[in-house]
């Protein structure tokens, strides 16, 4: 008799926490945190926020998304939420706060640096962050911090003032990322110092396009992205010249190439080395015809 008694009284105590006390529901101090994150994104004249993240229940404010199970928040998309209002020094320990978030977009919203970038060695849940066309050239040493998201599989930093001294060697740490972009910056002038891409092993999109890159500068270490099935090199200066940087391409499926200065020799030569390519893009090069892959 006790014991159906004594296991009905846990029951109703479990029930009555998963009510009262929801898995990381919305909670004030998750409220707070992105309060934080909003007078952050305000100084010093404000955004659209200002409209947008009102009320208590801060997992229905726009630019939020939640697991439909479990109330956790997994997604803060702020592109382009600052506006034409200067630069920003975002403090990454606001958004360490979400430990579970598995997805952050802060392109186009005048970064500059980071505050605190030690933080982000506490947001293990992250799968995919956007940075694209900020200012990360001015933040050197912040950028030491990308090195913490140890599960990061996508990571988007095109059009952000980079060359290769400020990619830290650090980089090769994040052993799971798959989709790296990179395009329009200007890595191709130092290129030398681009050490971190050698050790993404695990890469499988990489977009390198209008970096001014040639054959003497392209990364050597390319032949070490054994799962690449996708590269863009358009927009650059190569002539196809480059050694043996592409040898082992072997699963690589679409290439671009456009935008370049190819000749027939200098494309030919290793072009058919790569055996699983299905989608070859040529367009605006020296050649007299277009080989076949």
């Amino acid at each position: 008799m006790f014991m159906p008694m004594f296991k009905t009284a846990i029951f109703l105590v479990i029930i009555w926490c998963c009510y009262f006390y929801p898995s990381d529901g919305c909670l004030e101090e998750k409220r707070t945190h992105l309060l934080q994150i909003k007078d952050s994104i305000n100084y010093p004249h404000g955004s659209s926020l200002d409209e947008d993240w009102v009320g208590k229940n801060c997992w229905e404010w726009p630019r939020i998304e939640c697991n439909s199970s479990s109330s956790r928040m997994i997604s803060i998309d702020l592109f382009s939420i600052r506006g034409e209002v200067g630069v920003w020094y975002p403090n990454a320990s606001l958004f360490a706060a979400f430990k579970e978030l598995e997805e952050l977009v802060l392109s186009e919203d005048h970064i500059d640096g980071w505050v605190a970038p030690q933080a982000f060695s506490e947001m293990q849940s992250l799968r995919k962050l956007y940075l694209l066309s900020n200012n990360l050239f001015a933040s050197i040493d912040s950028l030491q911090g990308l090195c913490e998201f140890r599960n990061l599989q996508c990571l988007g930093l095109s059009g952000s003032n980079l060359d290769g001294r400020v990619l830290p060697p650090c980089l090769s740490n994040l052993s799971k990322l798959e989709e790296l972009s990179l395009s329009d910056n200007d890595l191709g002038s130092y290129s030398s110092a681009l050490t971190g891409l050698c050790g993404l092993s695990a890469l499988k999109y990489l977009d390198l396009s209008g970096n001014y890159f040639n054959d003497s500068n392209l990364p050597m270490g390319m032949g070490n992205f054994y799962l690449l099935e996708s590269l863009n090199l358009s927009r650059n200066n190569l002539s196809g010249h480059f050694g043996n940087s592409t040898s082992g391409l072997k699963r690589l499926q679409e290439l671009d190439l456009s935008l370049n200065q190819f000749t027939d020799d200098g494309i030919s030569p290793w072009i058919s080395n790569l055996t699983s390519l299905t989608t070859l893009w040529l367009q605006k090069n020296a050649l007299r015809e277009a080989p076949t892959p």
